[in-house]
């Protein structure tokens, strides 16, 4: 499921304040990027899990996949076959092969089970790796990650590692944040975003030196 639709309202704000400190930029230029970015600050559930909350949901995943296998086959082969049939019905068709031959409808779900059970153990593995929410602000954040990239068009200077070296990127962020009712204060937020995009556990591109 992707991230939700920028409200327009905020969009034109970006836009407003895009124009304001770049305005070399025409207006649909400024608006590419007010869009660019205000879908960035609504995608920010990608950037990260939910550490401990989502390693228990998917505990509970794996401990119902569980129990639905074992109550399946402990039913009886008439509601087995009651099963398959509803199955066909509902248009999941006995389709499938293996080394058996041509396999149920019923079996294939027990197939997808096994998918899901594998599926969910190699996610809990992936996520040692990941980011977690860690308690940042993540729109400020990805807010930052793509100024970035719109900050270096039209011949300007590549973004400083620290604010204090371009006071004009300083003062677009904090009118960015104001418009956007980003709850973050701007130098903080642009030191979470350097240690965030250094770390590799995001798809957040790495700071420029």
């Amino acid at each position: 499921m992707g991230p939700q639709k920028a409200d327009p309202k905020l969009i034109q704000k970006a836009q407003d304040v895009i124009l304001e400190h770049r305005p070399e930029f025409s207006m649909g230029h400024a608006h590419l990027w007010a869009e660019a970015i205000c879908d960035a600050m609504n995608g920010t559930e990608f950037l990260h899990h939910k550490g401990k909350e989502d390693r228990g949901r998917l505990k509970a995943i794996l401990t119902a996949v569980d129990a639905l296998e074992k109550k399946l086959a402990a039913t009886s082969q008439w509601v087995q076959e009651e099963l398959d049939t509803q199955l066909i019905q509902q248009a999941l068709p006995r389709s499938d092969f293996d080394d058996r031959g041509q396999i149920s409808s019923l079996e294939i779900v027990n197939l997808a089970l096994g998918e899901l059970r594998a599926a969910a153990l190699r996610t809990e593995e992936t996520m040692k790796s990941a980011k977690s929410h860690d308690g940042l602000n993540w729109r400020a954040v990805a807010v930052i990650d793509e100024t970035q990239r719109m900050w270096t068009e039209h011949g300007k200077t590549v973004p400083p590692n620290a604010l204090g070296r371009d006071a004009h990127y300083a003062e677009f962020l904090a009118a960015l944040f104001e418009a956007l009712s980003i709850g973050a204060e701007v130098t903080s937020a642009f030191k979470a975003w350097r240690r965030t995009a250094s770390d590799g556990r995001t798809p957040l591109a790495p700071p420029r030196s």
